[in-house]
């Protein structure tokens, strides 16, 4: 799967939807399992978004650091699933469940809930050379 490619469909799927989005997905070339990851994630992010909540407005960027990449999901609507629905299902095989296994395999780590503001935000940050070393 590519993540430009998930980002470009991302960007048609949501704007048929009336969602207002903003995509920047340009960090340059992944290894293929950090890639595929990442294109799921940003996949099953999408679906939340439109199967659980009324958002208007969706972020979706992707970025390197310093050791890896970013893939951060940010939406304003948040759908009521609060801090003790992502505990009860956080290693389940679904939804946040299943994107936290995906960033594991890969030596990743995800964190999701409610910021502040009311916006709801997904994070996945994935070390290139710790992925290289887990596959």
């Amino acid at each position: 799967m590519s993540l430009t490619a998930e980002a470009e469909s991302a960007g048609a799927i949501l704007a048929g939807a009336g969602i207002r989005a903003t995509v920047d997905t340009a960090c340059g070339e992944l290894p293929g399992d950090v890639e595929t990851v990442r294109a799921t994630m940003l996949r099953e992010g999408v679906t939340n978004v439109l199967r659980h909540s009324r958002a208007e407005h969706r972020e979706i960027t992707a970025e390197r650091t310093a050791a890896g990449v970013r893939l951060t999901l940010v939406k304003d609507g948040v759908d009521g699933c609060g801090d003790a629905w992502l505990d009860s299902k956080i290693s389940g095989g679904s939804g946040i469940g299943n994107l936290t296994s995906r960033a594991h395999a890969v030596n990743g780590r995800l964190v999701a809930g409610a910021r502040a503001d009311g916006w709801f935000e997904l994070t996945a940050e994935v070390e290139i050379l710790a992925a290289a070393v887990a596959a």
